[in-house]
């Protein structure tokens, strides 16, 4: 979706190309903290405008690490790229005369409509949200043999709803929220794998690590990229240049085959793994 609005951005493409839905204002705000650093932090980004419409005047015009759009006047003038919102205010913005701009800028280039926490979407409250999608659709003028939304991209996630061993109910579920009919390749779930799924063959050549080499590293830090190197190349050994390359490495090590083994049985104290790397794995 992001890769998307950047695309349509740089070819000069005005207008909302997405809309993302939550059941509450609390999980609009943890999400717009998220997008706002992917906006600002990711190469290529950059440039791509989002807001959050939410309720209330807003105060913030522009984009930063910490924030969204909110200001109400400035979503409405130039319309962002992606517009996080609610159920019920998508409802008013339908329904205000002077909301109307959004909607006639966005016919064209609206794509995605995200209903997020679509396991919510049960009983009263999902009949409410599915006639609200047949109103939007309407509204913009997009409606058609295809459904409702006609060639909006509908979406659901959840965290909770698993296809399980009856995908087709989570299907039938979904289109008749959407108003069309979903086949079993829309449906994305899952693969747990323990961890001794995740390791490999152990590396025969591996070098174990030093304890006084590994506690020089510094540690990682989410703000720099690359800060996990120095740790890497110390638990390695060697200069590891992406994160596959320490993936593989790592999957492949004997510390960490021994350190998974240690732990896989149940939770431990850092004693008894201590105790166990020594005694039963010589490390």
């Amino acid at each position: 979706m992001l890769d998307h609005t950047r695309r349509e951005r740089q070819r000069g493409h005005a207008g909302i190309k997405a809309v993302i839905l939550y059941p509450m204002n609390a999980l609009v705000t943890d999400q717009a903290r998220r997008i706002a650093t992917l906006l600002t932090g990711e190469t290529g980004l950059a440039g791509v405008p989002a807001g959050v419409h939410i309720g209330g005047k807003g105060s913030h015009q522009s984009i930063s690490a910490e924030h969204l759009i909110d200001d109400r006047s400035t979503i409405r003038q130039n319309p962002p790229d992606i517009l996080l919102t609610n159920y019920k205010m998508l409802d008013l913005l339908l329904l205000r005369p002077e909301d109307q701009p959004l909607w006639s800028a966005s016919r064209d280039s609206l794509q995605y409509l995200v209903l997020d926490e679509f396991h919510t979407y049960d009983g009263a409250q999902g009949t409410d949200v599915a006639m609200l999608l047949r109103r939007f659709g309407a509204a913009l003028g997009v409606a058609g043999p295809g459904g409702p939304l006609g060639r909006i991209t509908p979406i659901a996630t959840s965290a909770t709803l698993s296809g399980g061993e009856n995908p087709d109910a989570l299907l039938d579920f979904a289109g008749t929220v959407f108003g069309r009919e979903f086949d079993q390749d829309a449906l994305i779930g899952e693969e747990r794998l323990d961890a001794t799924e995740v390791l490999r063959e152990p590396d025969p050549q591996a070098v174990m690590p030093y304890v006084r080499e590994i506690n020089r590293a510094p540690l990682p830090d989410a703000d720099r990229p690359d800060s996990w190197k120095p740790l890497a190349n110390a638990v390695l050994g060697a200069e590891v240049a992406d994160r596959q390359t320490l993936a593989a490495g790592l999957a492949r090590h004997p510390l960490i085959h021994a350190i998974v083994t240690a732990v896989s049985a149940g939770p431990r104290t850092v004693a008894d793994v201590l105790a166990h790397l020594e005694r039963d794995e010589g490390v």
